[in-house]
């Protein structure tokens, strides 16, 4: 059985049909997980399908707390679980082509595509685990232009984006888990409420002795709003998660 979850809160309805449809395309047996943090429940009767189980949660969870609410479930009728983004979309061909590579490695823990926007133009989603500096070269304009050696190192783009490789860690916008590691690992650290928990499950996935793969021989689109490069609020979340994840696996060492 595939599974997948989407976690929601107040979306737009159309963009997140896409990501709904295009995970109902895939010829496989599935179930799809839409667990709603928003308010209300608009979204309850939004997608009638046996392959949609919605859940309301009446609040704010944050990202990966909500999908940790499935655990358990996933744990018995999961063989592979895939974390997406409710602005990500993608043909039906995608997902068996990811799981049939990801049967032939036994010791991969994450497999996840290329990611292009909507226009097809390349979306970086592939990085080593970063260091401190790794965000000022992103955030500050112009640093990463001085510094290039380092920014092109912290996101493989010295290497081809069209090749197989494993990397530290892959975007949450699309990551198919091997469920039992995901099961294994807890899921996400909930104590991030929003950001930095997609570079975190992958160092656990990596800590428990997998690997991640990036496969780029099949893409997948997503919007991508970066909210904390347009929002104040936003912007010091992913900062308070910044500090959690150095804070966390410095001690880790």
């Amino acid at each position: 059985m595939l599974t997948a979850a989407i976690v929601l809160y107040h979306n737009n309805l159309e963009v997140l049909a896409q990501a709904v449809e295009s995970f109902l395309a895939v010829p496989l047996e599935k179930r799809l997980y839409l667990i709603d943090n928003s308010a209300n429940d608009y979204f309850k009767d939004c997608f009638p399908s046996k392959e949609v189980k919605y859940l309301h949660t009446g609040k704010n969870l944050g990202f990966g707390k909500a999908h940790n609410l499935i655990i358990d479930e996933l744990s018995v009728v999961s063989d592979y679980h895939l974390v997406l983004n409710p602005d990500a979309y993608f043909g039906s061909d995608v997902i068996p082509l990811l799981l049939e590579q990801m049967k032939s490695m036994p010791d991969l823990g994450i497999i996840a595509p290329k990611i292009k926007y909507p226009d097809g133009s390349f979306q970086k989603s592939i990085r080593r685990f970063p260091r401190p500096y790794d965000f000022l070269l992103r955030r500050i304009p112009g640093l990463k232009h001085v510094f290039r050696t380092a920014f092109e190192k912290g996101n493989y783009l010295s290497s081809s984006a069209d090749s197989p490789i494993k990397v530290d860690a892959v975007s949450g916008c699309f990551q198919i888990f091997r469920t039992s590691v995901f099961t294994e690992i807890k899921g996400f650290d909930d104590r991030y409420f929003m950001y930095m928990e997609d570079l975190d499950i992958c160092r656990k996935v990596h800590r428990s002795g997998y690997k991640v793969l990036y496969y780029p021989k099949v893409s997948v689109f997503h919007h991508s709003a970066y909210g904390s490069k347009k929002s104040a609020k936003l912007f010091w979340i992913h900062v308070k998660s910044i500090f959690q994840y150095f804070i966390k696996w410095s001690l880790k060492k």
